[in-house]
């Protein structure tokens, strides 16, 4: 995972994997994830090689409701997603026994959340080459 491109993560996630990891309750968003990444890294502790394919299509489905953050306010949205995903990669560096490239990976993404992008169009700016360093660090590029 780089950030929180994981894309439709749960489409091809067998039900029993779910058995293994439960919610932390440390996000108020972003529940998928939290849970796709405490699955892999709860995995990857007990000795499992893990392996993620890519499936592309031309299609997607988002579901949007009402009561949801984003919905109701874009900017506290986003500014609540950036916490969380900050809370997350804490969460996961106290939490599971990382490789290296893992945890330069989420020192990288708390450095990019922590660059709130509506303040300025420069701070947008700034968050792309850190998303880009993640991409070639995680082999995504």
């Amino acid at each position: 995972m780089v950030f929180n491109q994981v894309g439709t993560s749960f489409g091809c996630t067998p039900l029993e994997l779910f058995n293994i990891a439960r919610f932390s309750n440390i996000t108020e968003s972003m529940e998928d994830v939290e849970i796709i990444n405490t699955i892999g890294f709860t995995l990857q502790s007990q000795g499992n090689k893990l392996e993620f394919v890519e499936i592309k299509t031309n299609t997607h489905y988002h579901r949007k409701h009402s009561g949801s953050i984003t919905t109701r306010d874009l900017k506290k949205g986003r500014i609540v997603e950036s916490t969380d995903m900050i809370k997350m990669f804490n969460y996961i560096l106290e939490t599971f026994d990382l490789n290296l490239r893992q945890k330069i990976l989420c020192k990288l993404g708390i450095l990019r959340f922590n660059i709130n992008p509506n303040k300025s169009i420069f701070n947008k700016l700034i968050r792309k080459p850190l998303t880009l360093s993640a991409k070639i660090i995680a082999g995504w590029y």
